[in-house]
């Protein structure tokens, strides 16, 4: 009995020993964060770009891959992306000063990128937001990383009347009394894909009460149809980073 005991105990030390070593001198997995900015209009917290850094935990993970794309939404489907690649290291095989130059590198390109999306021009006539950002939600789903994040920075108005509009009157009414109607015709522009290990961030600060009121309705919807394809969703009005 005490030999078996003993063997237990050398494969769960053996393990640890594993994932420590893994953990510490292997290269740590890979990320895919993906970030959309409305640009429809006008945003009382826009991107920071310190926050979005700090999401990365580079101070941990220094050797994982990490792809950061950053894009616009506006009035039409499909804007300009800004992509920015860290190449995944092994720390045995790699300079651990070239890796912090790497970084360097990577956050400051990350910096410039937010800061010019943040000076692009805002208001548009209308709002095509739920086919950008399901579209992107179902994109960093189907890529192979081991993180999956997108991060929306958007009041959710969804402005395109010949489909549906927050700026109509009985369109909001039928979000409050029937939202699942309003989910079958979202569902018609795209439907969520499978997005187990997605975790997505709807980040807004409102303007007034009903401002409030309408982000709270489109975001709450937005939730559960993420969710009930296997996503995760964080709502608020800035990021909070878990230590």
């Amino acid at each position: 009995m005490k030999k078996i005991f003993f063997l237990i105990f050398l494969l769960l030390l053996g393990a640890g020993g594993w994932l420590f070593f893994r953990t510490n001198f292997l290269q740590q997995g890979s990320c895919q964060i993906s970030v959309l900015v409305d640009k429809t209009d006008s945003l009382l917290a826009p991107p920071h770009s310190q926050e979005l850094i700090s999401m990365l935990k580079l101070e941990i993970y220094k050797w994982q891959s990490v792809e950061a794309r950053l894009q616009i939404i506006t009035n039409i489907d499909y804007n300009m992306v800004y992509t920015t690649t860290l190449p995944g290291r092994h720390v045995l095989l790699f300079n651990p000063s070239t890796r912090d130059a790497e970084i360097d590198s990577f956050t400051r390109t990350l910096q410039t990128n937010i800061e010019a999306i943040n000076h692009l021009e805002t208001g548009r006539a209308t709002s095509s937001i739920y086919g950008t950002v399901m579209r992107e939600i179902n994109r960093v789903a189907a890529t192979g990383a081991e993180t999956k994040v997108v991060v929306i920075y958007s009041d959710l108005q969804q402005n395109i009347p010949d489909q549906f509009s927050m700026y109509n009157e009985a369109d909001r009414a039928l979000l409050n009394k029937h939202p699942e109607i309003v989910q079958k015709c979202l569902e018609e522009i795209l439907r969520p894909a499978d997005l187990h290990g997605v975790s997505v961030y709807l980040i807004y600060k409102a303007k007034n009460d009903m401002d409030n009121k309408r982000f709270l309705s489109m975001s709450g919807l937005l939730k559960k149809m993420i969710v009930g394809a296997g996503g995760q969703v964080y709502i608020g009005a800035n990021i909070v980073v878990e230590k």
